[in-house]
């Protein structure tokens, strides 16, 4: 095994992959495969977005809004970013507060 990985400048931890396709399907195993994951991420519900949006317009951290939604940090900050939201300089302005000095 050593000798072919190095011969092929790989690892032998492939070479042991290549020779498990190769006893399980014959040549065929040994033919290129797509690197395509076999699944793809789910969309989150249009509900979700809307909600972390909601929260992210009154000015909430990511860490909050996951907090409050009882949802992964990560996937917050993932929607966020990919709305644009990830500056508190993308939110709009904040009414300023009529409240009486």
């Amino acid at each position: 095994m050593a000798q072919v990985a190095r011969a092929f400048e790989v690892s032998e931890t492939t070479v042991r992959k290549w020779h498990k396709r190769y006893q399980q399907e014959g040549l065929s195993g040994l033919r290129d495969r797509s690197s395509r994951p076999r699944r793809l991420r789910h969309s989150h519900p249009t509900e979700r977005i809307l909600e972390i949006v909601a929260l992210r317009q009154r000015r909430l951290t990511g860490w909050r809004i996951a907090r409050v939604l009882g949802m992964p940090r990560s996937t917050v900050a993932r929607v966020v970013q990919r709305l644009g939201l990830g500056r508190l300089s993308h939110l709009k302005t904040p009414k300023p507060s009529t409240a009486p000095l």
